[in-house]
């Protein structure tokens, strides 16, 4: 059982082991090009039906630019089992800025957003050779079937010029047990 324990309660090392904080990450980048069809990613978390969890994610990315380009960009949710919640809380690269192309010191706009665990989400890409990065917090509420979360992604605007999920620790996601 994960924390809050109690006075006079024994814990477990089980009860420890499932309270600690993991990670999960993208080993290799991945790439897709051509196509708005959402892919699985490596970033996938096991879970327990009933049990409640607290998720911060670093999507790293390289797309191009749907304003300077007319297609790229990245789309990304999360896969999870039937009957789970996840609300979430990102901040992103804006579709919206309309200097995208200009130098990355600059700074941008950013979007933050609440989505549900299946909203698809979108983010503005610079140039396929930049990396951007989206951040996410979550709290994931599992239901009544145990399974895994998975984020999944795919191109905005479907372009011959990659959309890249940057791998090598970029993309990773840490999460908790917290109920």
């Amino acid at each position: 059982m994960p924390w809050p324990w109690f006075a006079g309660q024994v814990i477990t090392a089980d009860d420890l082991n499932r309270s600690r904080t993991r990670q999960v990450v993208q080993a290799a980048n991945q790439e897709v090009e051509s196509s708005t069809t959402l892919v699985p990613t490596e970033v996938s978390i096991p879970v327990e039906a009933g049990a409640t969890y607290w998720v911060y994610t670093v999507i790293a990315y390289s797309a191009a630019s749907t304003q300077v380009t007319g297609a790229g960009g990245l789309r990304w949710s999360w896969d999870v089992p039937t009957g789970t919640a996840m609300p979430r809380v990102t901040a992103a690269y804006s579709l919206e800025d309309p200097d995208n192309d200009e130098d990355l010191n600059t700074g941008g706009n950013v979007i933050l957003r609440s989505p549900s665990a299946s909203t698809e989400m979108r983010a503005e890409g610079t140039h396929v050779d930049n990396f951007n990065s989206v951040h996410e917090n979550a709290i994931l509420q599992v239901g009544g079937a145990s399974g895994t979360a998975t984020l999944q992604f795919a191109q905005w605007s479907s372009s011959s010029t990659p959309t890249i999920l940057r791998g090598i620790l970029r993309t990773r996601s840490f999460y908790t047990r917290v109920q």
